[in-house]
């Protein structure tokens, strides 16, 4: 009976180690931070160990002006299923000395595995400027994260219900990219 006894407890013990714990974003008017924790952290460092989040305050008040009412959006993260399956992923942008990276952390049983989804030629936030509507020049990065939920996409198959990143330049072009058997695919179908 004991040998059960310390057998279950080893097993519920193995098995609530192995959870994932979600990042999370805070979008509120106090603080607008992304918290990775430990697993997203620790496959973005193995993907790419220079790779550094960007921050709120490297985007321009016009860009994180857009996202005030988005709760689980942030110019450099955003949370959706992203392939499908009915877990959580997130998206992030970040850089390295070289490059912008668009990543998606697809949650797996155990771990995260990173999906480059597009990388550009690195920007400083402190030297990128952008031109609002009333003609306001601003600095930080033009090009951040949004969340297109899986209710505005229509794909081939109507029973496919998984949320997309869209990479969006400020006033400008828009990219959608989604998780397709383990890889970055762009989306290409109707927006509503």
């Amino acid at each position: 009976m004991m040998k059960f006894l310390i057998a279950g407890i080893i097993l519920v013990f193995t098995h609530s180690s192995l959870a994932l714990t979600a990042p999370v974003i805070t979008n509120t008017a106090a603080k607008k931070e992304v918290v990775l924790g430990a697993a997203a952290t620790k496959a973005l460092k193995k993907w790419n160990p220079g790779f550094q989040v960007f921050s709120v305050n490297d985007f321009p008040a016009a860009v994180v002006d857009l996202f005030k009412d988005a709760p689980k959006e942030l110019p450099m993260a955003v949370a959706g299923d992203f392939n499908g399956d009915g877990k959580e992923d997130i998206a992030v942008v970040g850089h390295s000395a070289v490059n912008t990276f668009f990543v998606i952390l697809v949650a797996g049983p155990a771990e995260y595995t990173v999906v480059l989804a597009e990388t550009q030629a690195y920007k400083d936030p402190k030297n990128q400027s952008l031109t609002t509507e009333t003609g306001d020049v601003q600095t930080g990065l033009s090009t951040y994260l949004s969340l297109l939920p899986a209710k505005d996409l229509r794909f081939k198959n109507p029973k496919k219900k998984l949320d997309a990143i869209q990479i969006e330049t400020y006033n400008a072009d828009t990219r959608a990219f989604y998780i397709k058997d383990g890889r970055s695919t762009e989306y290409k179908g109707l927006i509503l």
